[in-house]
């Protein structure tokens, strides 16, 4: 295109004389981030927070007597109440810390708030996969046998759900949905048949089963269900009348979570490869799991002058730990 005699001597500001652009960047502070995230469990959980000046805390275990029967002149025979305990010591503190320079902090955006929220949403997926693998862990406890005598306390348990791994057609989707919603139907069973109330029962799944039970013929069929759920909303509310819960955070690698211990037993939190073929999990809000807290989240920022360092730091010394593995029932899925 013609130009004017005069264009070689514009005067334009940001470009060199080479007529490279050199323009300021405009920074109206949009930022992409991490999806802010909340806890699942906090809802999910009791919490106990423990006594001042103590790292510790104890649950008692009672067991129960049993009922016997005399006639006139019988001598009545005496029962011991068997107790146990469980202890948990808080040994360990979770924390991020973020340094930024004073150099940088003068000459780039203030990114604090981000950061923060960055970091609250990464401490509340890592707990809830501590409470989902502590779920998971239950299947394999051993209740001590003189609160086993009377029926108090049982061992943990699973059950086994087999789907077909490449479904060709509707029905095999159908009949993968159906073997899942057998399978949480043998949970609640072993949940009944332990005389546990359902009322406080959940059960979370992960995201691909739910989307596998979103192919049931009946579950959200309106002749046979009042309002449960619909396909094309991905929704699913009950099953075997108990809530269902999408959720995405189970363990998904094998290795130590951040609060794993290999010095108390109830605080094993190493995943397993068997581990991660578990997609649906059965508890009691109210029994399952319990929270510990010393100290909950906290986040603080200090700047040293001596050190021309600003710190942001987040910390909190918590643990969660299974109250009743009993009351919990892991659904392993297992696709040929």
């Amino acid at each position: 295109m013609a130009q004017y005699d005069f264009a070689p001597q514009l005067t334009r500001i940001h470009t060199t004389n080479a007529g490279q652009n050199i323009h300021l960047e405009m920074f109206s502070h949009d930022v992409d981030t991490k999806f802010k995230l909340v806890s699942l469990f906090d809802g999910l959980t009791q919490k106990r927070v423990t006594l001042p000046n103590t790292n510790t805390f104890r649950l008692d275990r009672l067991g129960a007597s049993e009922v016997r029967s005399r006639q006139v002149g019988d001598k009545l025979e005496p029962q011991k109440v068997p107790n146990n305990k469980l202890t948990v010591v808080l040994d360990k503190a979770l924390y991020i810390q973020n340094n930024i320079d004073f150099m940088d902090d003068w000459t780039s955006p203030d990114y604090r708030r981000e950061i923060a929220s960055n970091n609250a949403s990464v401490f509340a997926r890592d707990w809830d996969t501590a409470h989902v693998i502590q779920l998971l862990k239950c299947r394999a406890w051993k209740a001590p046998a003189e609160l086993k005598a009377n029926g108090v306390f049982f061992d943990g348990t699973d059950v086994t759900a087999n789907i077909k791994a490449a479904p060709a057609n509707r029905a095999d989707h159908e009949a993968n949905a159906m073997a899942l919603a057998n399978a949480h139907a043998k949970a609640v069973e072993t949940l009944i048949t332990r005389d546990i109330p359902l009322q406080n029962m959940v059960t979370i799944v992960k995201p691909e089963v739910y989307s596998i039970l979103m192919n049931h013929p009946t579950l959200i069929n309106k002749d046979f269900s009042a309002g449960n759920g619909d396909y094309a909303n991905r929704r699913v509310m009950r099953l075997n009348g108990i809530d269902i819960v999408e959720a995405n955070c189970f363990p998904t690698a094998v290795g130590n979570h951040t609060l794993h211990s290999t010095v108390q037993p109830e605080l094993n939190m190493q995943v397993a490869a068997d581990d991660l073929k578990y997609g649906m999990v059965v508890f009691d809000k109210g029994l399952s799991l319990i929270d510990i807290i010393a100290k909950d989240f906290h986040t603080s920022h200090v700047a040293r002058e001596e050190e021309q360092i600003q710190y942001l730091t987040t910390v909190a010394m918590k643990t969660v730990v299974a109250r009743r593995p009993d009351t919990v029932v892991p659904v392993k899925v297992v696709a040929a």
